[in-house]
């Protein structure tokens, strides 16, 4: 797998995510870049300004607290058996809560292969919109996935 990192600088900055994601006019030459060791550049230090900060108000406040609790419908087991809230209920509680194209899930890093295994790993960014129309960072993940590279579907 090609380490792309000098080539794409912040790149993903853009991708998916929305009109969130693009309405980021963001001149990477004039950042720092945040490295992380083992998985490569992540977003600039300005995402984590005043992180924490988000000011929700009250009807969001509520969506948020009414979504404490998964639905059953909406929980996912693994075949290894490990239960958890599937991705579908997770959008539509953002949804409800910042509307469409309100956050944005945004690659943290390179996608980067465990030497020897077919794992792959990826760190993402949580970005919200909040009342002052400002991009906020709530938080980051790291998802990972066996890749098979003769898989014609991948």
């Amino acid at each position: 797998m090609k380490d792309n990192r000098e080539d794409n600088k912040l790149a993903t900055i853009d991708q998916p995510g929305g009109d969130l994601a693009n309405s980021l006019q963001i001149d990477d030459s004039k950042l720092n870049i945040v490295k992380a060791p083992s998985l490569g550049s992540v977003l600039p230090e300005k995402f984590y300004e005043g992180a924490g900060m988000l000011e929700l108000n009250d009807d969001q406040r509520q969506i948020l607290a009414e979504s404490e609790d998964c639905p059953d419908d909406d929980i996912d087991v693994r075949p290894d058996g490990l239960i958890y809230a599937g991705h579908v209920w997770y959008r539509r509680v953002l949804i409800r809560t910042f509307g469409p194209g309100g956050w944005a899930l945004l690659p943290a890093s390179d996608v980067v292969n465990e030497p020897g295994t077919t794992k792959i790993y990826r760190a993402w960014a949580l970005i919200v919109r909040g009342e002052d129309l400002q991009p906020h960072y709530i938080g980051e993940a790291i998802g990972w996935a066996d890749w098979f590279p003769n898989n014609a579907r991948e």
